[in-house]
Parts: structure tokens; sequence; C-alpha cells
């Protein structure tokens, strides 16, 4: 503590000879501080210094002198030195002392006070101070807060001092490390917690040489790396070299055993010469037109399988031009490659983007990019702005045009994010009865909720069921995908038809789910019929598959079963090349022909085993099912 104190107060001893004597400047309006009084007409200057005796305790705890340090001062009074007043409460706060209550010498302290007498030039006078300082404890906890030792680290600091300085403890845990080093805040209160961590496991670099052997089976060293491990290691794996030689490969590849090798030393690698596996290119430098440029060809050494030639990598671009289109070029294996090349501009100007927002057509606050451009340019890309405030996305993509100006407005929105959740509609015992996707958009981070009826929409002919208690609204962060299981349950006083539509090939390009109230007959069980064209329609861009007995009108016993409908993708209309009378005629035929086609109305039960509509309805799946095998055998 006295060696730091003693530089403290030699530090001071410089530095207050560049800074007292401005106190001797003299104003006729105000007097500086140290000043007696105003200058008048008649003044007299002089010069005087302090002796100022820095005390301390010494090794026995009693107080001594640590320090004189002599401070030069310049003054200026209209007294001749007999009585002068100077006050050193600007050098005590500047230092860190503080007038000491001690008493030195037989005499005792007589000088020491923040009004200082100085009596004559060139005479010292004497002043007795000791550093301003207080106590704090140290305690050090883990990362979590917990106490890792018992002991308490006192550290003695300036009293104005409100940080403890990690370089000053002496007392960390044996094992730990500060986790973060530099000053720590503790707004003046007596105790300091500091988190401490343990220090990770010691290491050892293990120093590589790789050697092949030569024509004469000596080894012939070819280059060098390192690898650090855990203290304890036992060994490395060679795969996890990065230096080795360029153009060689490791002979073996495999762990490498460090059981003997300590810090610092060598162990020896193998390598061998790679097998030649490159091709040449011929690079061609050719304006934006594709005009050849200059008459020379750049060849390139490349790896065989790369297929394109890295801008990067040219060296022969012509003087003055430079490549138009960064990055790769692809070539697809061909041996010669155009590159195009632009002149390059003579110099660049500065333009200023500014971010308006689009909806209240007002500026963000501090939102305006530079951009520096070549001089002849008019435009910047909108993919080319960096400091887009987050959250926000351009209006209008592309170009900016600048022109002749250097401002442009950009106008922003919020980016709108998608919530995506996807609904299986399951009946109580398993069923699934169908599939939905639902999206909502939102331009902010709340949470998004899809509310059934509003958002949710359930299958035609069915209904929500209070089952296993199921909520009625899903919520999912904004932007997320996510999926829900609903239950429902068939409405009681409708029938629901599954229909499939199916090209000849078995391929299923729709499906579709329609409900009505379902009829009774003459015996009593329920029978509806559902048609096509009036019930469901057939799939956009498709049409009944020709040549295909069909029926149109599905008579489904029970409340639920299947269907399959054989269609065909519409053909695109040819341009008319005949006479649009034989068009006509041709349309003629066609409606002949679907007029002399039977029109069946027969139920489902005609295409496919009757017996199975007495299967209960839990297996209601299994009758759709054979539908479809009786309508495809029947196709």
């Amino acid at each position: 503590m006295k060696k730091n104190v003693k530089n403290k107060i030699l530090a001071f001893s410089m530095a207050s000879a560049m800074i007292v004597p401005n106190v001797a400047v003299v104003f006729a309006e105000a007097p500086k501080a140290g000043l007696v009084s105003v200058a008048k007409e008649v003044s007299v200057e002089g010069k005087n210094y302090l002796n100022v005796h820095v005390m301390g305790e010494n090794a026995e705890g009693k107080q001594t002198e640590v320090e004189i340090v002599k401070i030069p001062l310049e003054l200026t009074t209209e007294k001749d030195w007999e009585v002068v007043k100077y006050d050193v409460s600007s050098i005590l706060k500047d230092n860190g002392w503080k007038l000491s209550s001690s008493v030195y010498g037989s005499e005792g302290v007589k000088t020491n006070t923040i009004d200082v007498t100085l009596t004559k030039e060139g005479t010292p006078t004497e002043l007795y101070v000791e550093r301003n300082t207080r106590n704090v404890r140290v305690h050090y906890v883990s990362e979590s807060g917990e106490m890792i030792e018992d002991n308490i680290e006192e550290l003695t600091i300036p009293a104005d001092q409100t940080v403890v300085k990690t370089t000053d403890l002496k007392k960390i845990p044996a094992g730990y490390e500060v986790c973060e080093k530099g000053d720590i805040n503790f707004s003046g209160v007596e105790d300091v917690s500091v988190k401490v961590r343990k220090k990770a496991e010691e290491k050892k670099t293990i120093n590589v040489t790789y050697f092949y052997v030569g024509e004469n089976g000596e080894n012939i060293p070819c280059g060098t790396d390192s690898v650090t491990l855990d203290a304890s290691a036992t060994s490395f794996n060679n795969t996890t070299l990065t230096n080795v030689p360029e153009g060689y490969e490791i002979c073996r590849i495999g762990d490498v055993d460090v059981r003997n090798i300590a810090d610092g030393e060598f162990v020896y690698i193998e390598v061998r010469e790679k097998a030649a596996q490159t091709r040449n290119v011929r690079v061609h430098y050719v304006s934006e037109s594709g005009e050849m440029i200059e008459d020379n060809i750049e060849e390139l050494t490349i790896p065989a399988d790369q297929t394109v030639v890295k801008t990067t990598d040219l060296k022969k671009i012509p003087a003055g031009y430079e490549v138009c289109e960064k990055g790769d070029i692809n070539f697809c294996g061909v041996e010669d490659v155009n590159v195009k090349v632009r002149k390059k501009a003579a110099q660049t100007r500065t333009v200023y983007v500014h971010y308006i927002d689009a909806e209240t057509k007002i500026p963000f606050e501090n939102a305006i990019e530079k951009i520096e451009i070549p001089a002849d340019e008019i435009h910047v890309n909108t993919k080319d702005l960096k400091e887009i405030p987050a959250g926000y996305e351009p209006v209008v993509t592309g170009d900016l045009d600048f022109y002749n100006t250097d401002d442009v407005n950009v106008e922003l929105r919020k980016i709108e994010k998608v919530t995506t959740l996807h609904v299986n509609f399951e009946t109580v015992d398993g069923t699934v009865v169908g599939e939905k996707t639902f999206e909502k958009t939102s331009t902010d981070e709340e949470d998004v909720v899809f509310a059934l009826d509003d958002d949710i929409v359930l299958p035609e002919g069915y209904h929500w069921v209070d089952y296993n208690d199921q909520i009625k609204n899903v919520t999912l962060p904004a932007g997320a995908t996510g999926g829900h299981c609903m239950f429902v349950e068939q409405d009681e006083t409708k029938a629901v038809l599954t229909v499939t539509f199916e090209t000849k090939d078995g391929e299923t390009v729709g499906t579709t789910s329609v409900a009505k109230e379902f009829a009774v007959d003459e015996n009593g069980d329920k029978v509806t019929t559902f048609v096509l064209g009036k019930d469901f329609t057939l799939p956009e861009g498709y049409h009944l598959a020709d040549s295909v007995d069909q029926v149109t009108e599905i008579t489904m016993p029970g409340t639920v079963g299947g269907h399959t409908v054989i269609v065909e993708k519409d053909a695109v209309a040819p341009t008319p090349t005949e006479d649009p009378k034989k068009d006509d005629t041709k349309k003629d035929d066609t409606k002949k022909e679907e007029t002399k086609k039977p029109s069946k109305t027969a139920d489902t039960a005609d295409t496919s085993d009757v017996a199975a509509y007495a299967i209960p309805l839990v297996m209601s799946m299994v009758a759709i099912s054979a539908i479809v095998v009786g309508r495809k055998k029947l196709s």
C-alpha cells in the first residue's frame, strides 16, 4: 500500500507543476480560487510552495510520514507576502487526501487548515494530510449466487470510489476465476459480491511435424501443425488437423497416442502426395454486349469436379475494367467460359436513404442510411439496403432511382407473418372425417388465436362436441405452424357423402364431403340421393372421363358413405383452323352422344356388396373402401 501511495503522490507532483500556476491569472471581475483579494492597480507577484506531508501507518500500525510532495504556487497579491491565504481544498480533492488529525513531531501539526497561510516568498508552508479512504468487504459467490467460501476479503479504496477493480482482488478461491474482469460497481455500500466460476481444465499443446518418405527411404519434413488438448487427454484423431501441407494427405487416418507426450513436444505424421485431380479452363473477357475486350486468354487450373469459376480467382482482368457480376460463374463443364466486364467508374458519390412509415408517412427516428455508389450510377437496389428498421420491409422492391439527387425516400411496412394451423377433425371413436388448414396474417409479435366458427370451419354435416374438455380456440405464436385435433359429431338430421375424384390411372386429384338432410323410404330406412352438379361439382379443370360408365346420382343408405368419380383433365382448346360449321357439327354430335348415354341413378350398393351396408356405423370406412373397389372394377 505504501508503494501505491508513493506513486500516486509523485504523479501528482508532476501534474501540479503544470496545473497549479493557472491560479495566478488575475481577473478584474472576480478572483480565482486561492486568491485573497481582487487584483487592483498595484499588485505584487511572488512564488511560494507547499510541503505536503502524506501520513500513513507503518508496520507497527503507528502513524508516520510516507512521502513529502512539493507543490509550487505562483500568486499575485496586493500584499507583500505578509499575510496571504490560499484555499487547498481543490488540491485535497484532486489527490484523494484529507487533512491529517495526527500529531507529527514534538511540536505537533501547526499548519493544517483549508486556508493555508503563506508568510513569505520562497518560504515553504507545511501541510499534513492522509489518504481519504474507506474499507469494503468482498464476498465470493457462484454464478447462481451461492457463497463459494466463508472468507471475506477486505479492500481499502479511496473514499469517493464506487467500484472494485478485479485486478486488486487477492483472495479469489483456489481453482476459481472472476467471471467478468474489470470494474464492479457497488453504489457506495460496504459489501460487494463478486461472481466466480471454476477454471477450465488445463490444456496442453501438442506440436505436429508432417513428413513424407523420399526416394531413398529418408524421412523428409514438409510442414508443421499443432493441436490443443485437455491436459489429461491420451489421444487425438488426426482428421482434426487443419494445416496438412497443400497437395498432401495423411497416410493413416485414426487416433494418435499422446500419453507420453508432454506440453510443447512433437508427434510425427506421415503424409503422401495427392493424386492430380485438376483441369484447365480458358477465360475470355468480353463486354456486356458480348464483344472481346482484349485478345488475351487467362488459363485457370481448378479441381476436376468444379463446375464454376470464382471471380476472386481471376488475375488478368483487363486494366480499367471490373467484373460485372461477382461470385461464381457456371460453365457446365466446358473448357471455355466468357466473363463479362465493364469499365470502372471514375469516382463515387454518397446518397442518403430516408426510411418512411408507409402508414403514417412519418420518417423513422434516426433512420437514414448512407450509401456509396459510382458517380454515374442512377439507382441502388433495395436488396443492398443494410439498415432497414427491424420488423419492417420496403413496400416497393427493386431499383431505387436517384438521378441528380442525393436523397431518396423508401416507404416501409410492417412484415406480415403468416400463422398456420392444421386441424384434424375426428369423431370420439377415432374416425378421421376431415382435414383442413387455416391461415391468419399479422404484423406484430402477439400470439394468434384461431377461434371456432370465426377462423376454424367444421366439415359439412358435423358439429363441435365437448369431448374430453377440448378447447374451441387455439393459440399459436405469430408466424408459427401448428396442429390440432378437434372432436366433432355428425348432425343427426344429415347424411354425409365423401366423394373422391380419381384419374383412370388411379391418381387422386381431389376430395369433397357433402351433407344434406336424409330421407326415409317406405321401409323406414334412411336413404339420401346426392346429384352431381347439384350437391357437388367436379374439380376445376376436370370433366367426367370418357368411355367410363359412371353414376352421377348417388343414392346412399345410412348416414355415412363414399363414392369415387373418374375424371380427366380438360384439354387446352386448339386454335381454330377448320370451318366453324364443322366445329358446330362436332359439338352437336357430342351432344347427341351424351344424350344417348344412360343416366344411372342406382345407389352405391349397385356397384359394391349390398351386405356391406349392414355393418355398424363404426365400420363405415370399410363400406367406403368396398364402394371404391367396386367402382374401379366397373370402370
